[in-house]
């Protein structure tokens, strides 16, 4: 098992279009080059402990730099996974580029409870002689999960989380299971709802108008809007959680499926250090 110290980089977006990564519409076609920021989580080495893993740690897979493309497989040691990635019917091959088009390197979230560990929920699955984890994918469908290789990844962990409820307009970040703080949003409008689910940050973009209708960063998530499959303006209906031009108009529904804060809000959660592959639960 290849555990390491969890240095998770909070990408910031190359020059393409930031409706690519949290395309929710607005007048923001581009963004501009950064250097992306580090953030740490809370880990530790724990291959050795004894001691039951707590409840709300979460595993993260980051791929391996020299692993430019990583095939997703439907099983442990199993053929390769196949999706509707497009939304449109078709049946595609998952492999996942690394880095991800924004630039990000590409990190992905291990699904709890489906090791064969009994202390560590990064013990993996064996099967043909390797190691195996399950992960959730930032592809369509919404929830979709497959197998990735222990040998192109390495393990780090997070004890951060992020709740968004749509009915109380409310976005809740905890550390161990404790509320650290508590945010208003606005989310999606009826007709394009913010999806519901189990998500995880996949990318940390900068749009290029920091007074824009995207604020001054972007969280993309690994959802999708159920309702917006690709338009000029939604760019693959990629959900994504950032700031806004529009304050007043927090905690209605007014988006076309983003989650949107307070700018000065959006910033306290690059403060806090919000991981890459940190959980997100999006509620009703």
């Amino acid at each position: 098992m290849k555990l390491r110290s969890p240095r998770l980089l909070l990408a910031a977006l190359c020059v393409t279009a930031l409706a690519t990564t949290t395309g929710c519409g607005g007048e923001d076609a581009a963004s501009t080059p950064t250097t992306p920021a580090a953030a740490t989580t809370s880990a530790s080495d724990t291959s050795s402990t004894t001691e039951p893993e707590p409840a709300y740690r979460s595993w993260i897979a980051n791929v391996r730099p020299e692993v430019t493309s990583i095939v997703v497989h439907d099983s442990p040691g199993g053929t390769q996974l196949q999706l509707d990635t497009s939304g449109l019917g078709p049946m595609n091959p998952v492999a996942i580029p690394n880095p991800l088009p924004s630039g990000a390197p590409t990190t992905l979230m291990i699904k709890a409870g489906t090791t064969s560990g009994t202390t560590s929920g990064s013990a993996g699955v064996e099967a043909g002689g390797s190691i195996w984890h399950e992960v959730y994918l930032p592809v369509r469908p919404n929830g979709s999960t497959g197998w990735v290789a222990d040998a192109d990844v390495t393990l780090t962990h997070t004890d951060m989380a992020a709740t968004i409820s749509l009915s109380a307009h409310t976005l809740e970040l905890r550390s161990e299971d404790q509320p650290i703080a508590t945010y208003p949003v606005a989310v999606g409008e009826v007709e394009t709802p913010t999806p519901i689910g189990t998500f995880f940050v996949k990318e940390l973009v900068q749009p290029p108008n920091p007074g824009g209708s995207y604020g001054p960063l972007a969280f993309g998530l690994s959802a999708f809007s159920p309702t917006l499959v690709d338009t000029e303006a939604f760019a693959d209906g990629v959900i994504g959680i950032h700031g806004t031009d529009q304050p007043e108009l927090i905690g209605t529904d007014v988006s076309h499926g983003c989650v949107r804060v307070r700018n000065e809000d959006i910033l306290d959660l690059k403060v806090r250090e919000v991981p890459l592959g940190m959980p997100v639960t999006i509620t009703a």
